[in-house]
């Protein structure tokens, strides 16, 4: 028998019925983005989509934040804070998998030929509500399950947001010369062998999101100005003094 997970972590109303047909249509990630079993920062990770990477979005929860994406031949749930769409892109996709035409707001497609969140669920893109039934059966229990309330929320940064120059500017973004690079792999070398609890917190984990200031860390030795810690299952190295993720290890 199945039976459906309520979602506390994410604070979801999951309806009894199944999921219900989709138009997909692409969209573009402006970073490195978990693709999760299921609609939550509590699901496991079951692969990553890298930055400029094309998925195809099956539908979303209705004001949940979560999309059902397909991604080089795996299917799972996104942080629709991070799916972007391009003028062009969002056109659905019919059965035969060949783009078709639709009515789009031809004047808004001129003044803001940009891309577009779509957390924001702009009027040039269809998005088709979709709901979520636990596949899990009786006797197996998703993980997470029972975490109750996360312990906040990230603070997820908009597309154009700063996650570049921070990278860019600390030890953490592709620093130049043997000796940063080393740096870099002992700090992760240490994380990875010095583990600790995680914590759950609304949104995805992703470079240039924060992490709320009430949230622990913890000091890394010989890495001035970073701490770390594990957020919804993935460690992540932050700056010290604002919370900010600069790198997350996977």
């Amino acid at each position: 028998m199945k039976h459906l997970k309520t979602l506390t972590a994410s604070a979801l109303a999951i309806a009894v019925a199944a999921p219900v047909a989709a138009a997909p249509f692409d969209a573009g990630v402006i970073t490195d983005l978990n693709i999760r079993r299921g609609p939550g920062p509590d699901f496991e990770v079951v692969g990553v989509i890298p930055a400029d990477g094309t998925v195809t979005v099956n539908g979303c929860l209705e004001d949940a934040g979560w999309c059902e994406v397909s991604f080089d031949g795996q299917t799972g749930w996104a942080y629709d804070q991070y799916l972007a769409v391009e003028p062009g892109m969002a056109d659905p996709i019919d059965e035969e998998g060949v783009e078709a035409d639709i009515v789009a707001d031809a004047e808004a497609d001129v003044a803001n030929p940009e891309r577009v969140i779509v957390a924001q669920r702009p009027s040039t893109v269809e998005v088709d509500t979709i709901t979520y039934q636990d596949e899990a059966t009786e006797g197996e229990q998703s993980l997470g399950a029972g975490i109750g309330a996360t312990a906040g929320a990230l603070t997820a940064y908009a597309l154009g947001g700063p996650a570049a120059g921070i990278v860019a500017g600390g030890i953490f973004g592709g620093a130049a010369g043997a000796e940063a690079s080393d740096e870099v792999e002992r700090t992760v070398t240490y994380v990875r062998e010095n583990p600790v609890e995680t914590v759950y917190l609304d949104g995805e984990v992703v470079v240039g999101a924060q992490v709320p200031n009430s949230v622990q860390t913890y000091e890394l030795p010989d890495a001035d100005g970073y701490d770390y810690l594990t957020v919804n299952q993935v460690p992540v190295i932050v700056d010290a003094e604002t919370g900010t993720i600069v790198r997350a290890i996977r």
